[in-house]
């Protein structure tokens, strides 16, 4: 299972503080796992950190979007 998660707004290094307490058991758990700009997605920049690998099929653990905007990620 690979994780998607929002950074933060101010610091794109760290996980969004309301899935802190989640971010810190997936980091515990081992499990793959990465963080994107939820404003930067919402301008249409997606880009992922660390860089999705081909072909995994991803959790998205974020907030609610519209389905336009699942469709274009």
């Amino acid at each position: 299972m690979y994780l998607l998660y929002p950074s933060d707004p101010f610091n794109k290094s760290a996980v969004d503080e309301e899935y802190a307490e989640e971010f810190a058991a997936v980091i515990k758990a081992g499990l793959a796992y990465s963080l994107f700009s939820f404003e930067d997605f919402e301008s249409d920049r997606f880009r992922a950190r660390p860089v999705l690998p081909a072909g995994v099929k991803v959790v998205y653990r974020g907030w609610m979007m519209t389905p336009e905007s699942y469709a274009r990620g």
